[in-house]
Order: structure tokens, then sequence, then C-alpha cells
């Protein structure tokens, strides 16, 4: 499921930011492609291609050390661009419950 999901209302997940905003201003994200739904249509790498990649079967995939976006302004338009939902961008306190 393509989801951005945001805990308050803090205007520093926009899309236009900076890609080098600093991490203190930014809420924490963490992204993740459902491999069960992706169909492999690559619009996730053609949009973000520093977050993301295809592997050998051609399905997304995030690049190493990724798992947090990266800091891209095109993260939340690659989770929007995927035909079926598979990329899933979650902010904030969500996505400080999923870091190990």
């Amino acid at each position: 499921m393509s989801r951005v999901t945001s805990h308050h209302g803090s205007p520093h997940g926009s899309p236009h930011g900076s890609p080098h905003s600093s991490s203190h201003s930014s809420p924490p994200v963490r992204v993740s492609i459902d491999r069960d739904v992706c169909i492999g249509a690559g619009q996730c790498a053609l949009t973000a291609p520093g977050v993301f990649t295809q592997d050998d079967d051609g399905l997304g995939a995030l690049l190493p050390g990724r798992e947090d976006g990266g800091g891209s302004p095109l993260l939340r338009e690659a989770a929007r661009a995927c035909p079926v939902a598979a990329v899933t961008v979650d902010e904030g306190r969500e996505a400080e419950g999923l870091r190990s």
C-alpha cells in the first residue's frame, strides 16, 4: 500500500524540501516495499533513483542504507507513483517504532 503518514502537523514532510535537510528538523522516515504486491513497474526507481532500484527479478528494492529515504525530496512522489501501492513511507512516531 502506498501510504504517507504523519503524526504531527509539521510542514517538514513537503516533497519540495531540500535533499540536504537536517535530520533534526525532519520527522523520522521509514520506507518499505511490499514485494508480494510489487509488479516491477519501476516507477519508484525512475522517480527517486537515489532511494530505489530494481533487483535481479525486476522488482522494486531499496538501495542499501536508504531505509530512511536518504532525505530525498522525491520519496513521497515515488510512493504515489507506484501503480499497485507497494511502496510505504511512514513518518513520525510510526517510523520511530519501526527502527531497530
